[in-house]
């Protein structure tokens, strides 16, 4: 029973940042397997089509502070992974939990002047800033 839990935590898929999730995806493209990602970013294969993708993995692996380690590199490899949302996809679902269905709340309550005060915040916000996210502003 301890090996099964066990075994449940520790094959969890990791949370990856998009640029690692960018950078794992073309290698894959470009023919690595799973072995040479592990490879690559372990030895320094020198100069090659892939040096980006493969320093932008080895900083999140090794730069303290980044959250990754090689032992997390290689689970999400094995176990696969999630890829962590944006700041813009963040604000994407917080104005999409924000979206007042008009037929569902009465035009007088508070929670509409509330949705519609937060929607209308982040937008003013991304105005003064100069700010242009897709499918929020833009």
């Amino acid at each position: 029973m301890s090996c099964e839990k066990d075994c449940v935590r520790d094959c969890a898929k990791v949370v990856l940042p998009k640029n690692v999730a960018d950078a794992i995806k073309e290698m894959r493209d470009n023919g690595v397997n799973d072995c040479g990602i592990v490879y690559y970013v372990m030895s320094d294969p020198g100069s090659s089509d892939l040096t980006d993708s493969i320093k932008e993995i080895e900083r999140w692996v090794f730069k303290y502070g980044e959250g990754g380690s090689p032992d997390l590199l290689m689970s999400a490899i094995v176990n696969g992974y999630v890829v962590e949302a944006t700041p813009e996809d963040k604000l994407r679902e917080y104005l999409r939990r924000n979206e007042i269905e008009p037929a569902s709340v009465p035009v007088s309550s508070n929670t509409v002047y509330k949705m519609i005060g937060r929607r209308q915040g982040v937008w003013d916000t991304l105005d003064i800033l100069g700010i242009t996210v897709e499918g929020v502003n833009g």
